[in-house]
């Protein structure tokens, strides 16, 4: 069985994106959007069966904006099926993460992380 993060290297290098491997653990892609720049952090535990993907904009949200951040965040978590928004009220940074439980015997396939970028990046 591979490994989750392998399979997430395959994928990266497949669709050409540029990327850095941090530990044996996490993969860290940056990604030039039609509406700014944006890190896209996958990260993997291998003992939990557990692929996650951290999707991160360039930006932070102004410390006066926080609340109003946060209310939005709120409205749009409501009703999104995978995945969710997170405001970190200390340093603004806001992000979108996904991730799947792959179970004991249940194997990441590139077209599984293909599908949950799908879903962050559009």
């Amino acid at each position: 069985m591979k490994q989750i993060i392998d399979v997430t290297i395959e994928w990266l290098t497949e669709v050409g994106w540029n990327f850095e491997s941090y530990n044996e653990n996490r993969v860290v892609a940056s990604v030039k959007g039609e509406n700014g720049n944006f890190r896209m952090f996958f990260s993997s535990d291998e003992e939990q069966h557990l692929f996650r993907l951290f999707l991160i904009p360039g930006f932070s949200i102004p410390e006066n904006k926080r609340l109003e951040i946060a209310e939005f965040v709120t409205r749009a978590n409501y009703g999104i099926q995978v995945g969710k928004f997170d405001l970190d009220f200390d340093d603004g940074e806001v992000r979108y993460t996904a991730g799947l439980d792959l179970g004991g015997d249940c194997e990441l396939t590139m077209g599984m992380v293909n599908a949950i970028v799908g879903r962050c990046a559009s």
